[in-house]
């Protein structure tokens, strides 16, 4: 299965990308993903297997560093043969905020017990 955003080339799929990247812009304008999802929906855009969007899998696309053209090696962000969607500040903002841990919904709380 193709990543979303890039042709089965590894060129960069002009619809898709704009989509990412609106969806990048939203997150980093404080936007949330549900209401995008429904729009994304409403607009019938699909994820690249067709199916229905779903936060997790934005969360991905947006956080896998292959959107600005890098892969992990190791711990250590490196460049790769891939076109890049989104600049390198943009996406790391969307970062900051997509695994800013009170932004998420179920993300488990500490919690103390005194006894």
């Amino acid at each position: 299965m193709r990543a979303y955003g890039w042709n089965d080339d590894g060129t960069v799929n002009d619809t898709e990308a704009a989509v990412l990247r609106r969806v990048a812009d939203h997150v980093a304008d404080g936007g949330s993903l549900r209401p995008f999802i429904k729009k994304l929906t409403d607009e019938g855009i699909t994820t690249a297997n067709g199916k229905g969007w779903e936060p997790i899998t934005i969360k991905r696309a947006l956080t896998n560093p292959r959107i600005i053209g890098k892969k992990l090696k190791g711990d250590t962000l490196i460049a790769a043969d891939i076109p890049a969607i989104l600049d390198e500040d943009k996406y790391n903002a969307v970062v900051k905020i997509i695994t800013d841990p009170d932004r998420q919904r179920f993300a488990a709380k500490e919690t103390r017990s005194h006894l």
